[in-house]
């Protein structure tokens, strides 16, 4: 048919009004095929007649010699008093009339036809108010349209009406709503006609047409929404069924949308290769405002990466399809974009563009177009502040090249002067080079005599407190080796062998830690020196036991019961066998010595996921303040006396904390006056 490829319009810009005409043509060939079944169950001559004319008026538009014969067969449905064959009449007129842009011909033909008694045939009159309608939306009366809209909708439920009716009903009811900026409700509309879309019994290359169409105009309702990910897929959807029809406008129209979508998805992207192809598609396209639609959308491609040169290639054509847009809202929109991408290339041109911008608002102002006039006013003089600027700069430069000349004798006179001036105080400066130098010598010689004195009391604090710390262990022992020498002397030997290994045993124990206690004294007087672990498998049972023998003696003198708390399976560990013997004999004894007469001090261990701890409890009077400090200074104070005047020397948990530094652990210690002591040792499991 001669009419089809005028439906092809369909796909363009939504406000655009060659599409609401396209739109009608792709109804007209829809309609025109929906006659023939109907006219085919009428068994009058009219009806018959009515079929031919409207194959007639399709394949031959605007041919007056079709108009004659059409207003002879109204003349003869007139005479016939046929109602229906009335009703075909009119809408064969309005048919034909579109057929030549006569739209305000075809509506009145339409609302004729519509006056005439609805209940002869339902569908046709279903039809007839989509043809007042599309005809209302060719001349842009979209509020008159409303009225006829509703009378449709009412009909929805009949079910003399069409599926394929309806969805064209709900495609003008989404039309108007995003129109009125109502996207959901748009898009509500749209999904309706999409779904009555797909009951149509046959799938001709109409439907087809139609079904991209209503993707299009759902992708468009989820633009308006941000819906860009969405509305993207139902371009891309449309695009595939364009190009499965050779379709090259709705092609274009699907690329432009898509890219559309794109930017706002990936705003960095350049897209001016799809952008390119899309504007080929569409090149010859006789629709103005999707060629418009492409180049602006190239532009402002080109316009966000910089691409200046190829942006002068495209405004020439945008700016010549200014004149051939009849929308005045669209052409307020596209001369306030041409003001924008001239404002780098030509500033007197974007102030032309801004001027006629306002100029067309002012005539809108009633126009949805009238909500930019603020934006378009704040461009312009933005521009304009820009001009002013750079006259403002010119003026000012000309009256500082003015104040160089008339200050130059001056200036020249002052670098003299100032040629002097440097001249005596580099000598100056020499001198007072000379003494800095002098004074920075002397302040760093005081300053290394200072640092030096410093090293060397630290040096001999260490030593004091390292010296300190091996006398007291060495007290400790030689007090354990005499009083177990005591016991040997006072008691018969020879009736008590097992007693007598003990004694010796333990006595060779002291001695060997005592040897230890020495070479960690020789080690921390080398220059440098730290003291060193030597790990060795250590069973904590072992420990225990000999710290418990060892001074099991002094225990008894006051009459003080030693407690043991073993874990049965606590794992052995990697520590220096002596030095722990060390820290829990210091801790034992100090249990001891703060302990009253027949009392009871507790030892333990107990293993977690990363340290064995010892635990060591007594029930005395507890530590005053100075040696609370848990060991921190072993020159806080001299020392507390025991509960029957044992002398204190206050290194003993000095030595505790830095072994137990030693081993990656730590040294905790409360007490409570009268209420006793509790002091804990832990070791690292896996020191290596």
């Amino acid at each position: 048919m001669l009419a089809f490829p005028a439906f092809l319009f369909l796909l363009l810009e939504t406000h655009s009004d060659m599409k609401a005409f396209a739109l009608f043509v792709g109804l007209f060939l829809i309609l025109a095929n929906d006659l023939q079944a109907q006219t085919a169950g009428h068994a009058s001559e009219i009806a018959k007649m009515a079929l031919q004319l409207e194959t007639a008026s399709t394949e031959n538009p605007g041919n007056p010699d079709v108009l004659n014969k059409i207003d002879a067969f109204g003349l003869q449905a007139m005479r016939s008093g046929d109602s229906l064959a009335q009703m075909y009449y009119y809408r064969l007129k309005s048919h034909h009339y579109h057929g030549v842009l006569r739209h305000r011909e075809a509506l009145n033909s339409a609302l004729l036809g519509l006056a005439l008694n609805p209940r002869l045939d339902v569908q046709l009159h279903f039809q007839l108010i989509l043809d007042v309608v599309s005809n209302y939306w060719n001349l842009g009366e979209y509020s008159s349209a409303i009225p006829y809209l509703i009378r449709g909708e009412n009909l929805l439920n009949d079910p003399g009406i069409q599926s394929f009716s309806k969805a064209i009903l709900y495609n003008f009811m989404g039309q108007y709503h995003y129109n009125e900026y109502a996207s959901q409700k748009a898009l509500d509309f749209f999904i309706l006609g999409d779904s009555l879309l797909n009951l149509a019994p046959t799938f001709r290359e109409i439907e087809f047409i139609w079904q991209q169409n209503f993707k299009s105009n759902k992708g468009l309702a989820l633009l308006d929404l941000k819906r860009y990910a969405e509305a993207e897929r139902l371009f891309e959807q449309a695009f595939s069924i364009s190009k499965s029809i050779d379709n090259k406008t709705g092609m274009g129209f699907a690329l432009v949308n898509k890219v559309i979508c794109s930017r706002n998805l990936f705003p960095d992207s350049s897209f001016s290769s799809v952008l390119r192809e899309a504007l080929v598609l569409v090149e010859f396209d006789s629709d103005v405002s999707l060629r418009n639609t492409v180049l602006r959308e190239l532009a402002k491609d080109y316009f966000i990466h910089g691409q200046t040169d190829s942006l002068r290639g495209v405004l020439p054509k945008l700016e010549t399809s200014v004149n051939f847009i009849p929308n005045n809202s669209t052409k307020v929109k596209l001369l306030f974009l041409l003001a924008q991408f001239n404002r780098k290339i030509d500033s007197e041109k974007a102030m032309r563009f801004f001027d006629s911008a306002l100029a067309l608002n002012d005539s809108i102002l009633l126009n949805p177009s009238g909500q930019h006039l603020l934006q378009i006013e704040r461009e312009r003089n933005l521009n304009l502040k820009e001009q002013d600027a750079k006259q403002l700069a010119e003026v000012k430069a000309e009256q500082l090249r003015k104040t160089i000349r008339l200050t130059s004798f001056f200036l020249f006179t002052a670098i003299c002067f100032l040629v002097l001036l440097l001249g005596l105080l580099v000598a100056l400066l020499q001198k007072d080079r000379r003494l800095r130098k002098t004074l920075k010598n002397l302040r760093w010689q005081i300053s290394n005599s200072s640092t030096l004195n410093q090293q060397l009391q630290l040096s001999m604090q260490q030593k004091n407190m390292l010296l300190g710390a091996v006398a007291h262990d060495l007290r400790n022992l030689l007090v354990n080796v005499n009083q177990v020498s005591e016991l040997m002397v006072n008691k018969e030997l020879d009736n008590a062998p097992e007693f007598k290994d003990r004694m010796v045993k333990l006595m060779e124990r002291s001695s060997r830690l005592g040897m230890h206690t020495i070479e960690d004294l020789i080690e921390g007087v080398q220059p440098e020196g730290r003291q060193k672990l030597k790990l060795d498998e250590v069973n904590p049972s072992d420990c225990i036991d000999f710290v418990t023998d060892l001074l099991s003696f002094k225990a008894e003198k006051k009459s003080i019961t030693i407690q043991l708390q073993k874990e049965e399976h606590a794992p052995s560990i990697l520590a220096d066998r002596d030095k722990l013997n060390r820290a829990l004999i210091n801790l034992l004894e100090n249990a001891i010595k703060f302990s009253p007469i027949d009392s009871t001090v507790h030892l333990s261990y107990e293993s977690n996921a990363d340290f064995l701890i010892f635990t060591i409890k007594d029930f005395g009077r507890g530590l005053h303040r100075a040696q609370f400090s848990e060991g921190q200074n072993p020159f806080a104070d001299e020392g507390q006396s025991g509960t029957l005047g044992e002398p204190s020397t206050g290194f003993g948990l000095f030595i505790v904390r830095t072994i137990a530094e030693l081993h990656r652990g730590a040294f905790r210690l409360t007490s409570t006056d009268h209420e006793g002591t509790r002091a804990e040792l832990s070791i690292f499991l896996r020191l290596n």
